[in-house]
């Protein structure tokens, strides 16, 4: 009697093969909201820094929501060029990571948290933009959207895998 040979489907055993196979990788829909997420952030963040003298941008500020009145009241309004400065380049550096798709996993997540951070202090008029414009860069932070087109797929060998995705190939 022939014996039938066993599958294994485990999901990390079925990750490694499909990351092994080059052709694999994050559909090219995923590729275009990391490249739009990018470019939005990248040029939102380029307004800022390229200006003479980064405005304050935290200056006007909601801190309505009770989450945020302690944190806005005490510390980012007794410090504001600090948080406009890492705000505008917060801005910049992770929408040209994600429109080069270099470390695409740090920058999405990072940016998704400054624009979750915007969204409760932001205008209320902005929120609904500024809640799809995180939520592109949290999917590209929790999937693998730089290994296709983008700068994961060779940083991979540099840097460990916990920020590309990837684990390193000899």
């Amino acid at each position: 009697m022939e014996s039938k040979p066993t599958l294994e489907a485990s999901p990390r055993r079925l990750y490694k093969q499909s990351m092994a196979n080059q052709s694999c990788g994050p559909c090219w829909g995923l590729v275009l909201v990391r490249l739009a997420a990018g470019y939005t952030l990248l040029v939102a963040g380029w307004g800022k820094v390229s200006g003479d003298a980064i405005p304050p941008i935290v200056s006007w500020a909601n801190f309505d929501s009770a989450f945020f009145t302690w944190w806005g009241e005490h510390l980012i309004q007794a410090f504001p060029k600090t948080f406009s400065f890492m705000i505008a380049w917060g801005e910049f550096l992770g929408g040209a990571a994600l429109l080069l798709g270099a470390l695409t996993r740090p920058a999405g997540i990072l940016s998704a948290f400054m624009l979750l951070c915007f969204w409760f202090a932001g205008p209320e008029s902005a929120q609904d933009k500024i809640l799809l414009l995180g939520t592109m860069c949290l999917a590209c932070g929790l999937s693998a959207a730089g290994t296709r087109a983008g700068l994961d797929a060779i940083l991979r060998q540099h840097f460990p895998r916990w920020l590309t995705w990837m684990d390193a190939r000899e």
